[in-house]
Formats: structure tokens, sequence, C-alpha cells
């Protein structure tokens, strides 16, 4: 069993495989459900307040230039990618610098997390990246567009915190106690390596699989302490590996590799976003040979 020596191939592996056809920092796939509340969504030149009781109590005031702001609602369903709970989506536009209050006050609220513009980024995508939760509320830019007045507009999403882990993974591997936004993304695979179903029906009955929680659907508000101690639970259940911290995207990340026979569990830890990205396996050889 090759055993991994540097974080790049622990990014590089969670970049390489995932069961979804389409991009893999893919927004919530149910976008067709979501509706507009009546009298919520409006428009305005310039807001100082949301205007609306729909948002959370603990949550920051817009940021200072806000306008054109609109809120909708979209319904949860359980799938890769989608929110597993009703969600909020708000949209609106302000000056770049401004939202650095925006995410800063989160902070001050009682929210784990961050936020930062990524540019020619080789594991996460161009645009604002940003997360945040407090226990109850879970908090995501979902997109950001720069206009060509040197604003952005900003969707973010806000959702329940809901406990997403699956049960039959604690069979395998220790449960890692977070937040994210849906069930993650399985993949069954055959004898030959080749993928059969992408659907998790109760049962590990296939010869070899893997569930990832990453990017959109990693888990977020993660402090360092918290992705040490998990890995070195999963190290006291009898896996060996290491631990490696460098530089992706600006970002300074960690990445917590282990194996046991040959069952996997492969992390990267932002310790900027405070996001984890995990994936797991029964068969190491569906990353390396």
């Amino acid at each position: 069993m090759k055993k991994l020596s540097a974080v790049f191939l622990a990014f590089l592996m969670l970049f390489l495989c995932s069961c979804s056809d389409g991009n893999p920092v893919a927004t919530p796939s149910d976008a067709e459900n979501i509706t507009t509340p009546e009298s919520v969504t409006e428009k305005y030149n310039v807001i100082t307040e949301w205007g609306t009781d729909l948002l959370p109590e603990k949550f920051p005031s817009p940021p200072k230039g806000t306008h054109d702001f609109s809120i909708v609602k979209g319904e949860g369903v359980s799938e890769a990618f989608a929110y597993s709970t009703d969600f909020y989506r708000i949209t609106f536009i302000c000056p770049e610098q401004e939202f650095y209050s925006f995410s800063n006050e989160m902070i001050s609220l009682g929210y784990k997390g961050g936020a930062k513009s990524i540019k020619n980024g080789t594991y996460y995508t161009d645009g604002f990246s940003g997360y945040w939760q407090n226990g109850e509320t879970y908090v995501r830019i979902s997109d950001s567009t720069a206009t060509d007045s040197g604003e952005i507009i900003f969707q973010i999403d806000i959702a329940q915190c809901v406990d997403n882990f699956p049960s039959a993974l604690e069979e395998y591997f220790p449960k890692f106690n977070g937040y994210c936004m849906s069930i993650g993304s399985f993949c069954g695979h055959d004898g030959n390596g080749e993928q059969i179903t992408d659907e998790f029906e109760g049962s590990f009955a296939m010869p070899a699989w893997h569930w990832e929680f990453r990017f959109s659907n990693g888990f977020v508000g993660v402090e360092r302490a918290e992705f040490e101690e998990y890995f070195f639970e999963i190290e006291a259940e009898g896996f060996e590996g290491i631990l490696s911290t460098s530089t992706v995207d600006g970002f300074t990340v960690m990445s917590g590799d282990l194996t046991k026979d040959n069952y996997g569990v492969f992390m990267l830890y932002n310790t900027n976003l405070k996001t984890l990205d995990i994936a797991y396996t029964n068969d190491t050889s569906i990353y390396f040979d």
C-alpha cells in the first residue's frame, strides 16, 4: 500500500475523483424548485436594512452600498449538491471591499468560517468563496460575479444546520460531527473499478465504493483543533497516516490521509475558510494504484 507523502496528492485526488458528470463545485441542483414568497422579492437603489423577517435574527446588515437586493425560497431535497432542508437565497450587489466588513460581522455575531476572493485557482473555483455556521444557521456564497462597474453580484444561501453524516459510514469510520449542505456524493463501483451507481440504497453491496464531502458539499465552520482531533480519532481506530501542511490557491491547507487494510480517509482542511473536505472509501485503488 502506498503512503501519501505530500498534500498535493491529496487535493489532486479529491479534484479528480467524483461521480458527478458536472462541475464538482456546482450550486444546488434544485434551482428549479426555488419559489418567490409574496411581497418579499424587492429591488432597491441602495439599502441599509434587508427589509425582511425571513433572515436569521443573528445576521449581518447589508454591506455599505448594497443595492438590487432580492430573496427567494428554495426547497430541500435528498441528493448530493442540494440542500437537505429548505433554504433562502439572497442576491445583492455591493462594492467588493465592503463585503469584507460583512464577513467580519459574521464572525463577530458568533459564526465560524471565512471568505476570500480566488483568482487563477487550481483547486478552488475563481470568484468569492465563503462559508459560515453558528450551530443553527448555515451560510455560504453560492455564486459571485463581477460587474463592469467594479462591484460584485453576490448570491448567498442561508439554511438550517443539519447533521448530514451518513449513519451507514459509521460501520467503518468514526463519525465527523459537523455541518454540510447535503448527504454527500456516493459512488459504487464494480470489480473492475467502473462506476455502477451514484445512489446509496441502504447497504454497501457493491465491490468498491467511495463517499465524498468536498467543495460546496464539504463541512463548514470547522476549527483546526476539530480537524486534528478527528484525525487522531481515526488513527486511534487503527488507521495509519500523516498530516501535511501546504499552500493552495493562497490558502494554508492541511492534508490528513489515513489508511487501514484497503479502507481510506482523505481530508483537506482549509485553515482560512475553515472548511473540511473528506473522502471515504473501502478501496484506496479508486484514488491511487
